[in-house]
């Protein structure tokens, strides 16, 4: 049984008129069901699952496969609201594979973007002697999106919100099964419109802008050791405060346009976006 069949099931007899049961099966009959605690809350993540599972199914395959590692409900639900947003960009933003990567590191285009890099980290090297500019030259693959996902507390946050939200939404709606299109769309409106109090400090997975290599994360290094790095969390210790915010910015506008940034949201003062 997939994990969408048995709250499907449950759900199915739950709302069944007791009339329309299968010859043996009386809802009286179902002594484990009974025992469960079917309050309107639990009916109502019953739901959610039901409606989660039928909106992925009707997206491209890499988003729909991607939904299956992603840990949680919750997750599940805010990832889907991503992609249901950004469905237009879902096939040609997709993050590369390692094939597809390889092959655009034999392009001019690599090339290009990395000598505009190694622009940038001279020029803050020159602005700031003792200090210099780390960079990662690789795509972000879709493993290391989805670790991030998973784990980082302003997803768990952010989703959580949302599922509380739809949950209260559901508690006193009506479901009739199976669930078509016309069923779907209030949920997708609810989806699409619940409004989150935090944002995400990770993209959801499969679109960062990392996976095709189309944003740079910058770091501040004295040595070898790393002073200002890409944690959320320290974005106004680390880097506003001792000014590399300001300095990361003289250093890139002194010798390319191709960048632009930093991101506002969620803040990153080191994450920069290029266009190729």
């Amino acid at each position: 049984m997939d994990l969408i069949s048995l709250p499907m099931m449950m759900l199915m007899l739950l709302t069944m008129p007791q009339d329309e049961f299968p010859a043996g099966m009386a809802m009286h009959n179902f002594s484990s069901l009974d025992a469960l605690p079917f309050t309107p809350t639990a009916i109502a993540d019953l739901k959610i699952q039901v409606q989660l599972a039928a909106i992925a199914e009707q997206l491209p395959e890499r988003p729909k496969a991607t939904l299956l590692e992603i840990e949680g409900a919750d997750r599940k639900l805010l990832a889907l609201r991503h992609y249901l947003n950004r469905h237009d960009d879902l096939n040609h933003e997709w993050t590369w594979s390692r094939a597809q990567f390889q092959q655009f590191q034999r392009t001019k285009a690599y090339r290009n973007a990395i000598a505009e890099v190694e622009l940038v980290k001279a020029k803050f090297a020159e602005l700031n002697p003792g200090y210099s500019l780390g960079t990662s030259l690789q795509a972000r693959p879709i493993e290391e999106q989805l670790e991030s996902w998973n784990s980082v507390p302003s997803v768990g946050a952010a989703a959580q919100s949302l599922h509380q939200q739809l949950r209260q939404s559901l508690v006193d709606s009506n479901l009739t099964f199976p669930a078509d299109s016309l069923d779907l769309e209030p949920f997708r409106q609810a989806l699409l419109t619940a409004r989150l109090p935090i944002v995400p400090t990770v993209a959801v997975p499969g679109l960062s802008q990392h996976g095709q290599l189309r944003a740079f994360d910058f770091v501040v290094k004295q040595g070898g050791t790393v002073i200002a790095g890409t944690n959320a969390g320290a974005a106004r210790s680390q880097w506003d405060k001792p000014g590399w915010t300001k300095k990361l910015q003289e250093a890139i506008r002194a010798v390319s346009r191709n960048f632009s940034g930093p991101l506002r949201s969620p803040y990153e003062p080191w994450h920069y976006t290029y266009r190729r």
